[in-house]
Parts: structure tokens; C-alpha cells; sequence
């Protein structure tokens, strides 16, 4: 997902980041590899989740 205004409505930076890992370990649980980005400030991206699907 790329964000935008489907991307829901979240209180914090924080509360939008922890629902992209929840779905991210749902979508890893349905058999995919999954990784999570966050952009910073200054345009660079911050990996904030890998979800392989060797999760135990």
C-alpha cells in the first residue's frame, strides 16, 4: 500500500506505523513477504518491518 486517503484515518505517526505491521504479519500469515517502510522527513525510507514467510 502506498497511503493516501485510503489509507484510513490514525491519531499518531506511531498508531498509522503499528497497523502497517498488524497487517503486514496478516498478510505474511496468508503465505507472503512483506516489508514495511516508513519515509522520514528528510525523503529517505526507514525499514520498519520484514515479514518473511518462515515466521515461526
Amino acid at each position: 500500500m502506498q497511503g493516501g486517503d485510503c489509507a484510513g484515518a490514525f491519531p499518531s505517526r506511531r498508531d498509522a506505523l503499528k497497523a502497517a505491521v498488524r497487517d503486514a504479519d496478516r498478510v505474511c500469515d496468508l503465505g507472503h513477504h512483506v516489508e514495511v517502510f516508513a519515509r522520514r522527513a528528510d525523503g529517505s525510507l526507514k525499514q520498519i518491518a520484514d515479514r518473511s514467510t518462515a515466521r515461526s
